[in-house]
């Protein structure tokens, strides 16, 4: 649904550019400035997640790509994240460690935990929409509305926000947390999708607003036996059959340099 969500922005963004910001096609194809069929693009690109309830991240990544026409690319990139726990997962964490075994034996862990450490993706790019943004009487900037998708790898941790490995402890100011969560790392496949807008800022740079959702599948416990966790075992609970995927979406901007 989330990713559904996210397509209807961007269809909505690349309509609205076609009705505001490009020319009509036979004075645009005129007038066309740039032209990146056959080019070699590389770049860098931040972004930061939003939509974060239990888990926020910020994305640094290279990006290469290779034009085959104006509106058709082949893209490949890989990026390394900073993540970890919002407020609320922490909150969680000390509300759960903070009930006595005795009278809450078992928990659930949550979905949504996973943290991207490491992606590596590739994918196609496709870019109908090219026009002008008169922003200035004798400036105007070039741009491409696209949209893009592919499969690829991500390196993920998760840190449990319920699932305790040991008994837990108080902190500096008092609170009782776990400090000794059940701490999980995996490889698992990703999707991506997305798409936004590329200015071009001369010949050989472009600047790039986007959003795009990266996706996996989740992975985390039910039913878990607190005081069987507390031992150190890492099954103390019942593994969900269908969790679904955990969803990351970015908003980002990057630059890419054009040989």
């Amino acid at each position: 649904m989330r990713t559904r969500n996210i397509l209807l922005v961007l269809a909505t963004l690349m309509l609205a550019s076609s009705a505001f910001g490009a020319e009509p096609e036979r004075v645009v194809v005129r007038n066309r400035l740039y032209n990146p069929e056959g080019q070699i693009e590389l770049g860098v690109e931040a972004g930061m997640s939003v939509i974060n309830r239990l888990v926020s991240t910020d994305n640094f990544q290279v990006t290469g790509a290779y034009n085959f026409t104006n509106e058709w690319a082949v893209e490949l990139f890989g990026g390394y994240a900073l993540s970890g726990h919002t407020d609320i997962a922490d909150q969680v964490n000390s509300e759960v460690a903070s009930k006595p075994i005795n009278t809450f034996q078992t928990v659930d862990d949550f979905a949504g935990l996973w943290e991207m450490k490491w992606n590596v993706a590739a994918g196609a790019r496709w870019a109908p929409i090219y026009g002008k943004l008169n922003l200035f009487a004798d400036l105007p900037v070039h741009f491409q509305a696209y949209i893009a998708g592919g499969p690829g790898v991500a390196g993920l941790e998760r840190k449990s926000v319920t699932y305790c490995t040991a008994a837990p402890t108080q902190d500096a100011d008092g609170n009782t947390i776990c400090d000794q969560p059940l701490d999980e790392t995996r490889v698992a496949p990703m999707g991506q999708v997305g798409g936004g807008l590329r200015f071009w800022l001369g010949p050989k740079v472009i600047l790039r607003l986007e959003a795009r959702d990266y996706f996996f599948p989740d992975k985390y416990q039910i039913n878990i036996d607190r005081q069987v966790a507390q031992s150190g075992v890492t099954d103390a609970g019942q593994e969900v059959g269908s969790p679904g995927f955990e969803n990351i979406v970015f908003l980002s901007a990057g630059l890419s340099f054009v040989f």
